[in-house]
């Protein structure tokens, strides 16, 4: 799975096609790939809730978007001068 966390870490896609022979088999997101990571039990590490990681993950979102939306009024602002 390491594979998938640098391509999204790389790349910033918001998708990866899974294809097999040339048709589409599915789809997998940043979230899959987190989703998968927190529930993997790795030796010592506790296992997290799905719940526990969608609460986050929505914290996450509301503050990206609070940042973008902050920017972009800024940048209106800005221009209007």
């Amino acid at each position: 799975m390491q594979c998938l966390d640098l391509i999204f870490y790389c790349y910033s896609p918001r998708v990866i096609l899974v294809e097999e022979h040339g048709i589409l088999k599915g789809l997998v997101s940043v979230k899959d790939v987190l989703r998968f990571n927190a529930t993997e039990e790795p030796a010592g590490d506790p296992q997290w809730d799905a719940s526990e990681l969608e609460a986050i993950l929505d914290v996450m979102w509301n503050w990206a978007t609070g940042v973008v939306q902050t920017t972009m009024e800024w940048y209106r602002r800005f221009i209007r001068r």
